[in-house]
């Protein structure tokens, strides 16, 4: 484990040998954004260093920053499969969608799910069962200001620490798409016109909705009516579009839900505890709460960055 030592290393783990230390290469730290602070990686959350405060975000862009390689927390959720297509945008071009690997970089692509195949542009592949868990990924990009993620014809899943999490609304963090943002607030739905080829025999428009999310646990699904939660059964074999468009609840409704009332509803401590959440299409950025370090980690768990004389030193021990 770290002694009691003054330390001089990199984010990224690489040590000055000249200095006595000891180091054992399990122990790596990330940056938390408090302060210049560290903390250990086995939080098992992406990186986003921005902020300047004790907070975290998932599924949020570090804004024209070249990344090596980014995914996200969502999936395609299953019952969407029955559908003829899905489609996925995303203004920054990549070459992996659906699964699979383009030879040119691409906005959009849907997956026929008819003839079980991946269509961008003019290039096709077979559809592998399996990848799609995995419908976008980025490697080497510069993002700019306009990212977005929306997939059109089908419900996305993703897993966060309810106690901990909060979600955020999508179109918050996206400059060039404020009008959605603004517009969405006070309507429930509004056309829109992905700016890249789209393949026929695709529409060249698509309807998007506000924002909406049920909570699924253990393949349940759950509404909240401002006081409790309600099981709601599909009326089909599976959660449709327009059922979560009509029985979810939106962004703030969620976020305003006591944590005791997850308690009940997991019947368990939910520290650490996770859910899944559905929503009508998007990939929902979430914030995790400042007290989870807090509540989780002592203060030798931290570090604190000092910079002198163009040397870095992490001083263990301090918050």
């Amino acid at each position: 484990m770290l002694l009691n030592k003054t330390l001089q290393t990199t984010h990224t783990g690489v040590t000055d040998q000249s200095i006595s230390m000891e180091y054992p290469n399990h122990y790596k730290y990330v940056y938390i954004g408090h302060d210049e602070s560290f903390t250990f990686d086995e939080l098992n959350y992406e990186l986003f260093t921005t902020p300047r405060y004790l907070k975290y975000f998932r599924n949020v862009f570090r804004i024209y920053s070249a990344e090596e390689n980014v995914n996200f927390n969502f999936q395609l959720y299953y019952g969407s499969y029955g559908n003829h297509y899905i489609a996925l945008y995303t203004p920054t071009t990549t070459k992996y969608l659906f699964g699979q690997q383009f030879n040119n970089e691409h906005s959009f692509a849907y997956l026929d799910l008819d003839n079980n195949q991946i269509i961008a542009e003019n290039e096709t592949r077979d559809r592998k069962p399996g990848n799609e868990y995995r419908p976008v990924y980025y490697r080497n990009k510069q993002i700019n200001d306009r990212q977005l993620i929306l997939v059109f014809n089908a419900l996305t899943i993703s897993t966060i620490v309810p106690f901990y999490e909060k979600l955020l609304n999508p179109f918050s963090f996206v400059s060039g798409y404020q009008y959605i943002y603004q517009y969405l607030l006070d309507h429930d739905e509004m056309e829109f016109y992905p700016s890249s080829y789209i393949p026929t025999p695709l529409p060249k428009h698509y309807t998007i909705y506000k924002p909406k999310v049920m909570v699924m646990v253990n393949s349940v699904f759950y509404t909240w009516d401002g006081t409790q939660f309600n099981v709601y059964n599909p009326t089909g074999t599976y959660l449709t579009v327009n059922e979560l468009n009509t029985h979810g609840i939106s962004l703030d409704e969620y976020n305003l839900i006591p944590k005791d009332k997850f308690v009940d509803l997991l019947n368990k401590d939910l520290f650490g505890s996770k859910i899944q959440i559905i929503t009508n299409g998007y990939v929902l950025p979430t914030i995790v709460e400042s007290t989870y370090w807090l509540d989780k980690y002592d203060a030798a768990y931290f570090l604190w960055k000092v910079s002198r004389k163009q040397k870095v030193l992490f001083i263990p021990g301090m918050i």
